[in-house]
């Protein structure tokens, strides 16, 4: 599994959000666009679904900031929401992850969390994907899932790192995925925040996506895998 370097949650302020989304600009701009990109994992699409939500974002934000309309706060309220998207599936796509070191993480705009306090021995917990939503993301095949603690309240704070996601693609003729198995699956999708979102091939529309996942801790501990089905819209 790829090296975690952080432990992240975006701004819960519009301040903070909006000085994250500029840092965020500003510095990984040119990792991943023109001749000298660096950061080859980041798919360009997810970077340019952020540019596009963080330019719908600028002026709405802007528009709220002195004496505005109702209109404007719907207009802000709904650029928000999709800029914080677009980090999040940044961020599922590995953006705080190797090869970015801590300074990156800094300089992005994220803040690095001491993690002594989240030191578990054994994770017994298993992830329950309650909900799995088709096609949130216009004019992509994507899955949404909504994910919690199994048996415990719907809100109830997950004590762990981060959740781990892999997805198995099985059409007809290949054999059932096996849950304790490594065979078939996919490399590590990390989820800090909810939901995860995983964006599929046109060639896999109609096929069984299979997710199984777990809860770890900062400290790299594991809980049991749950696995969860849909069909790819």
């Amino acid at each position: 599994m790829a090296k975690k370097i952080a432990k992240h949650t975006l701004p819960s302020t519009e301040e903070g959000l909006d000085s994250l989304a500029n840092s965020m600009l500003t510095y990984v701009t040119p990792f991943i666009e023109g001749p000298n990109a660096a950061w080859t994992d980041i798919p360009i699409t997810s970077w340019t679904v952020f540019k596009e939500a963080h330019a719908a974002w600028v002026p709405a934000y802007a528009a709220c900031k002195g004496a505005h309309l109702p209109k404007d706060t719907e207009a802000k309220n709904l650029a928000k929401t999709g800029l914080r998207t677009a980090i999040s599936d940044l961020l599922e796509r590995g953006l705080l992850l190797a090869p970015r070191t801590s300074e990156d993480v800094v300089a992005m705009g994220f803040h690095l969390i001491n993690n002594t306090h989240t030191t578990v021995a054994t994770v017994n917990d298993a992830v329950d994907i309650d909900r799995i939503v088709n096609g949130t993301i216009p004019g992509s095949h994507t899955h949404t899932l909504y994910y919690h603690i199994e048996g415990k309240p719907r809100r109830a704070k997950a004590p762990y790192h981060l959740a781990v996601f892999q997805v198995y693609i099985r059409d007809a003729s290949d054999p059932e995925p096996i849950l304790n198995s490594e065979r078939g699956w996919s490399k590590d999708y990390i989820s800090m925040t909810e939901p995860f979102v995983m964006r599929h091939e046109p060639e896999d529309v109609g096929k069984t996506a299979y997710y199984r996942a777990h809860w770890e801790t900062s400290g790299g501990v594991k809980g049991p895998w749950a696995m969860a089905s849909a069909e790819v819209p």
